[in-house]
């Protein structure tokens, strides 16, 4: 979003420039009609079309006045990208040049007037606001520039911020079959390993948890009918509703993995409960390096190659031996 105080500031000040711009315009007029009367041509079209092409050309002064003064605030308050911040800047760009343009075209009708020409008023101010909008597609052009190198250099600093925690391994589940959830933990896999190597063990844990969780949801969805039908399964036939322990106990008395993952999600499932801060309070639960490395260890055998052959042939309803 963009500093209210910053903007405020920028505002004030066009409106400084605009005053300052509307002052020598009158000055200009002053000087243009001077120089008709003294050539005995005042009250001529050549006086009206003078005046005309001074405030048209004043009005794409006022439309780069307004962004480049907008411009260089926000550049000096370090804007960054976000979205829809094109559309905000050509609206506070668009305010100093309004439709009605009165200061602008009420000169051109002023002036109109004066000489006698009042037929014409609508016919030259339609060439200000000509001028107006052609100026505004200008600027806009100029403001979608600006926004899109905010947006590239913002998308360079993500960029640098991964490579400075590189992903180390990256894991293809192919046994997963819902294409969503395969897509979070593929995502979660390698956001595991950045966290692992910034040494953010709490991150680590939860996370792993998330994957193992995703990895049985995944495997129940997929054996749906002996899920609901098992022992263990809890009266809410959903299973993606269930909670760890539900899933492991499932999947265990299934036969759908093995012992060691019961063992592993187990323990993952204790520490994961670290998102509550109460938990980790009561329970003295310990965050470090060590338990860090077995969570990782649980997801990296959940998803070993052993244990992905012995989930699809148990999808698959065969036995193993």
């Amino acid at each position: 979003m963009l500093e209210q105080q910053v903007l405020r500031l920028a505002n004030d000040r066009i409106r400084l420039e605009c005053a300052e711009q509307n002052k020598r315009i009158r000055e200009d007029i002053s000087r243009i009609e001077s120089e008709m009367v003294m050539r005995g041509v005042l009250q001529s079209g050549g006086t009206l079309k003078r005046i005309t092409s001074l405030c048209a050309e004043a009005t794409k002064d006022r439309a780069q006045l307004a962004w480049q003064t907008l411009c260089r605030f926000l550049t000096t308050s370090g804007i960054q990208y976000y979205e829809g911040l094109s559309e905000e800047l050509k609206c506070i760009v668009a305010e100093h040049l309004p439709e009605t343009l009165d200061d602008l075209k009420g000169y051109v009708k002023q002036e109109v007037e004066k000489l006698g020409f009042a037929n014409l008023i609508q016919q030259l101010q339609d060439e200000v606001e000509i001028a107006r909008i052609t100026a505004l597609v200008t600027i806009y052009g100029e403001i979608d520039l600006f926004v899109l190198s905010l947006k590239n250099r913002k998308n360079m600093a993500n960029e640098k911020a991964e490579q400075a925690t590189p992903v180390t391994q990256i894991r293809e589940f192919g046994f997963i079959n819902d294409p969503a959830l395969k897509q979070c933990i593929e995502r979660d896999y390698a956001e595991i390993q950045r966290a692992f190597i910034a040494q953010c063990w709490k991150s680590v844990i939860i996370l792993s948890g998330g994957i193992i969780e995703a990895i049985l949801t995944d495997l129940l969805l997929h054996n749906s009918v002996r899920a609901a039908g098992a022992v263990n399964a809890p009266k809410q036939h959903d299973s993606t509703r269930w909670d760890l322990a539900d899933l492991i106990k499932v999947a265990v008395e299934l036969d759908l993995v093995s012992a060691g993952v019961e063992k592993l999600s187990h323990s993952v499932r204790e520490y994961r409960n670290l998102v509550h801060p109460g938990n980790e309070l009561r329970n003295k639960l310990a965050l470090h390096l060590t338990t860090s490395s077995v969570r990782c260890a649980a997801v990296d055998h959940a998803a070993s190659p052993s244990q992905m052959g012995r989930m699809q042939r148990r999808s698959l309803g065969q036995r193993l031996t």
